[in-house]
């Protein structure tokens, strides 16, 4: 039958990796897994160095798989290793007693050991579009947090009124117990606007209406540079 893989494997067929979330078939009776299509090999020079790895399972980590593409960690980077690497060979030996001795972390449990070659450009790519995915995600939500910062130090706090924070929500967050917080934009005004209702706050600090116990919000003039920067921040926090 044909599934979505829920953990990594290894294929029966051409004996590449399995990730999760992959479509493989999967035979019950013989437990055989293999791809669905196999992905063309992608031929390279013949390795003229290769590189080892060395990690213990004591911080919960569980191996290499070979076909594998790593990111070098930061002490093998300062003995010159490439950053990224395909596993050609994996392997662990377990120690059933004084694992702190072998590298295990733990007083026992396995040593996982790798040889590796460097990655080709076309191997690593789609990893490094990934890394480079995730640090444009965390740059975004950290500048958000300054944005909201900012509006909460030098932003007007008007008098309760139906009519506060009026016009489009943006990274709206708020939930129905109270909580999260979320921007309004409209034609005059940008607000930043925190939920204010949950058990335990101070309700009459609310100012903004909300269909619950309220919110508390603060406004600056609208700035178009500013608004532009919500929007495109906007395309990366999704």
């Amino acid at each position: 039958m044909t599934i979505w893989a829920r953990y990594p494997g290894k294929c029966a067929k051409c004996g590449g990796p399995i990730q999760p979330g992959e479509q493989i078939n999967w035979d019950k009776a013989t437990k055989r897994t293999e791809h669905v299509t196999c992905p063309e090999r992608v031929e390279v020079p013949q390795a003229t160095k290769t590189y080892r790895l060395s990690r213990g399972s004591g911080d919960g980590y569980r191996g290499w798989q070979r076909g594998q593409i790593v990111q070098t960690r930061p002490r093998y980077l300062e003995r010159g290793y490439p950053e990224w690497l395909y596993v050609l060979d994996a392997s662990s030996k377990y120690y059933r007693y004084d694992g702190m001795s072998f590298g295990v972390g733990d007083d026992s449990g396995y040593v996982y050991t790798a040889t590796c070659r460097e990655a080709t450009p076309e191997e690593a790519a789609p990893y490094i579009a990934k890394r480079e995915a995730a640090l444009r995600m965390q740059a975004a939500k950290a500048r958000l947090e300054e944005i909201k910062r900012d509006i909460q130090q030098r932003g007007e706090k008007p008098e309760a009124s139906d009519d506060n924070a009026q016009g489009e929500r943006m990274f709206n967050t708020q939930t129905a117990y109270g909580g999260g917080d979320w921007f309004v934009v409209n034609d005059s005004e940008i607000w930043y606007v925190r939920n204010n209702g949950m058990d335990g706050d101070c309700w009459s600090a609310n100012n903004v209406t909300t269909g619950g116990a309220g919110a508390i919000g603060r406004r600056i003039p609208r700035d178009e540079t500013l608004v532009a920067e919500l929007r495109e921040l906007a395309e990366i926090v999704k």
